[in-house]
């Protein structure tokens, strides 16, 4: 089994959703990005699209209390499901960038 999961992607963000805290303190933010981009497919050129769950905590929770929707954003970070039962998967941001 790998254990290389990692993902770099940038877009813009579509909505941020209110400040929370986890049930031991630690500040956590949730918000939607939008990807756009061409891409190659099989020799192809396509257009991509693709909304994506991210959430942000701790330190990175700060610079985006203040942030407006449609800021262009850099975020790496690993992909999980949403929850153990849920099967959507959520990008946890382990480093934001504002572009």
């Amino acid at each position: 089994m790998s254990s290389k999961n990692q993902c770099s992607i940038s877009g813009n963000i579509l909505k941020i959703e209110p400040m929370r805290f986890t049930p031991i303190g630690i500040p956590i933010i949730n918000f939607e990005m939008i990807h756009q981009s061409r891409q190659i497919e099989n020799g192809v050129m396509r257009d991509v699209e693709v909304n994506i769950p991210v959430i942000a905590l701790g330190d990175l929770v700060k610079p985006l209390i203040d942030k407006t929707t449609q800021r262009l954003v850099q975020v790496t970070g690993f992909l999980c499901n949403k929850s153990k039962k849920s099967t959507k998967v959520v990008l946890h941001a382990n480093n934001i960038v504002f572009i």
